[in-house]
């Protein structure tokens, strides 16, 4: 009878096996940072209801808060009669508002980009803020110098006919109001009934109660409409806002300042060489009212908004916006960005309250909005760092048990020859016809 050789078995099954790792570990060295790559991309981008990144951009997973600090007139009486006193202001708050976003009507498009609508809630954390939402804040009165920014270049007469109606209403350069009406809850005031009823050229409120964030809370359609990149077929424009309200510019700014681009501020791509990143607001975009943005307490602004007024103290620590993004997948592991809300009051021939003032930039209120990775997405965004390096550094270890493989495979036929012997005679002996 004619048994296998083990010799040869074992020196064959050594050499597939050398073949099989060299031929994996040479792929996964090659190819795994690609796939991997590719694989995160799908996983980032918001091209599909499936996608962990649409899931998580759906509704927002990562707490967020909302940091208002009210700016105290604290010496308004006092510039009202007397326009050669520096307009003086105490900060106030923080008032803290946990944030959370949802996105209603989300539609996507064949070419790569999805339209949705933008809910966005608040709700007051009382023991992470300094102070309650009844707080009385003396502020410029917003609605006189809006009015006043609308008839500006209008004839002295038209002035002069908005001030009897100022008068009648009894509106002052100043006025007192809770934390809650200047913020989300609104107040009533009759100038908003007669600005309305002005029919004046291209001035149109949006509301019937003035406050900053009224009618915001909780709405879909207030924000308006966006259409932004999913990142499907190029995960670097994921999140780039391309239309807003259907358009790709906005009336409110001239020139390149009026197009719709930038991040919507929540989904990033890596920006590796970027110098600089964009982000668009829709906050930027209301009103036509002589509102204007800066850091808070005007910090990198010009000295002399700073010397117009008392009471602002510029600090980097405080009032810088800063922002921290995971290098290879753009993820944001803390978000802080601070800005401030001010208001143009303007010297006005024909309205009384404002004839003598000085033109001044008043602050009215700074606000920080930040977000910090979860313990969770922190947990995800480790596993993507591990695992580029990870694939890339088990194809080197199979490359190398595979070319291990292949010594003992040379070292085995050294020893034995390359045509050892494959088959053995054995003689069995029938133990039936043994004699003894």
């Amino acid at each position: 009878m004619w048994s296998c050789c083990s010799t040869k078995c074992a020196k064959w099954t050594n050499l597939s096996m050398a073949t099989l790792f060299v031929a994996l570990g040479i792929s996964l060295v090659l190819e795994w940072e690609k796939t991997f790559q590719r694989i995160i991309n799908y996983e980032l981008s918001v091209c599909s209801e499936k996608t962990k990144g649409f899931k998580m951009w759906k509704e927002t997973p990562i707490p967020m808060y909302l940091e208002f600090h009210m700016f105290n007139w604290t010496n308004a009486h006092l510039v009202a009669k007397d326009s050669g006193i520096k307009p003086a202001f105490v900060d106030l708050g923080p008032y803290v508002f946990y944030e959370h976003h949802i996105r209603d009507n989300v539609t996507f498009h064949d070419n790569d980009t999805i339209t949705y609508l933008n809910k966005r809630l608040w709700h007051f954390e009382a023991d992470k803020s300094n102070g309650t939402l009844e707080d009385v804040i003396t502020i410029l009165n917003p609605l006189v110098v809006i009015v006043a920014n609308v008839i500006k270049d209008e004839h002295y007469l038209v002035k002069r006919a908005v001030n009897f109606f100022l008068e009648e209403k009894g509106e002052s350069l100043f006025l007192h109001k809770n934390v809650r009406e200047l913020l989300f809850d609104g107040y009533d005031d009759g100038l908003i009934d007669i600005a309305l009823k002005l029919n004046i050229s291209g001035f149109n409120l949006p509301f019937t109660k003035f406050g900053w964030f009224v009618d915001r809370n909780g709405s879909a359609t207030y924000d308006g409409v966006f259409n932004m990149y999913s990142g499907g077929n190029d995960i670097r424009k994921l999140g780039l806002i391309t239309r807003w309200n259907y358009e790709h510019e906005t009336s409110y700014y001239p020139g390149e300042c009026a197009v719709v681009n930038g991040s919507s501020g929540e989904l990033w791509y890596a920006p590796h060489d970027d110098k600089e990143v964009a982000i668009f607001s829709p906050d930027m975009c209301r009103f036509g009212a002589p509102a204007y943005m800066s850091y808070p307490h005007f910090y990198l602004a010009d000295p002399g908004y700073i010397h117009d007024v008392d009471g602002m103290s510029p600090n980097a620590e405080l009032h810088a916006t800063k922002m921290a993004l995971e290098p290879s997948t753009g993820m944001p592991l803390h978000v802080k960005a601070a800005f401030q809300l001010n208001l143009l009051m303007s010297q006005m021939e024909g309205i009384d309250v404002l004839a003598k003032m000085k033109t001044t930039m008043m602050p009215c209120f700074w606000f920080a909005q930040k977000a910090e990775l979860t313990e969770d997405l922190s947990v995800l965004a480790k596993t993507i760092l591990i695992g580029k390096p990870a694939g890339v550094y088990t194809g080197y270890g199979i490359l190398g048990l595979g070319i291990l493989l292949f010594v003992i495979f040379g070292f085995i036929t050294y020893k034995t020859g390359w045509k050892t012997a494959s088959y053995r005679k054995v003689d069995i002996v029938d133990a039936s016809q043994h004699d003894g």
